[in-house]
């Protein structure tokens, strides 16, 4: 049995994957939780000082009218700048933590990535599991798992060293198998993400950490 030792298949880095390739809430949300309390204008201000150059305004905008909606923020203070402009000045009143809050236009919580984050959690809980077991234990009244998704990503996760097999599937007894969380490997709070290319990114160390082989079947 073949095993992927944690770290091989390391990458180097592609430009995409630098600090400005994260997504516009989630660096809105970083910079929000930074700050406390702040202006419009200081968020962008945080954004272009961490060079997290992909974000503009619009969504800032946006996002932080979601926030407010969705009651994690909320304006602390109005400065009359003129007659047809209003500063708004925002506090922070929900912190949720390092993700960022996915909110619609109206404030309410979407499930949409959330499959993984809870995979992600939930096998550091268990330590040792099956994906059948990872499934019904991620799995909650909001956010259903499909099979063949967490099968998926729990290959790929232990392909890329997250995970070392200890029992192999075998359908003659319709057993499973049995995988182990590494804790060497226990690099944060974020989902390993799987790319186009099924490569596994970390955002927790902004690393590429596996890449598949031209003859590998990572299907």
């Amino acid at each position: 049995m073949n095993h992927v030792k944690p770290g091989k298949g390391l990458g180097r880095k592609p430009a995409h994957m630098s600090p400005s390739f994260k997504s516009g809430q989630d660096v809105i949300w970083m910079a929000a939780r930074e700050l406390n309390e702040f202006t419009r204008d200081d968020i962008t201000m945080w954004i272009h000082r961490n060079q997290y150059q992909s974000v503009n305004d619009k969504t800032v905008r946006s996002y932080l009218s979601r926030l407010v909606k969705g009651g994690y923020i909320e304006v602390s203070k109005k400065i009359e700048k003129s007659k047809c402009a209003t500063l708004y000045q925002y506090r922070l009143i929900k912190d949720c933590g390092v993700f960022a809050p996915k909110i619609n236009k109206n404030g309410e919580k979407v499930t949409q990535g959330q499959g993984r984050a809870n995979l992600w959690r939930t096998m550091k809980i268990l330590k040792v599991f099956s994906w059948r077991e990872l499934v019904a234990s991620a799995s909650t009244d909001t956010v259903t798992i499909a099979e063949m998704e967490a099968k998926r990503y729990v290959s790929l996760l232990h392909k890329a060293g997250y995970l070392t097999l200890l029992t192999e599937s075998n359908w003659r007894t319709a057993t499973v198998a049995q995988y182990r969380f590494n804790q060497t490997k226990n690099t944060g709070p974020l989902p390993p993400q799987i790319q186009r290319t099924k490569a596994v990114f970390d955002p927790n160390i902004n690393e590429v950490v596996w890449t598949p082989s031209k003859q590998e079947d990572v299907a």
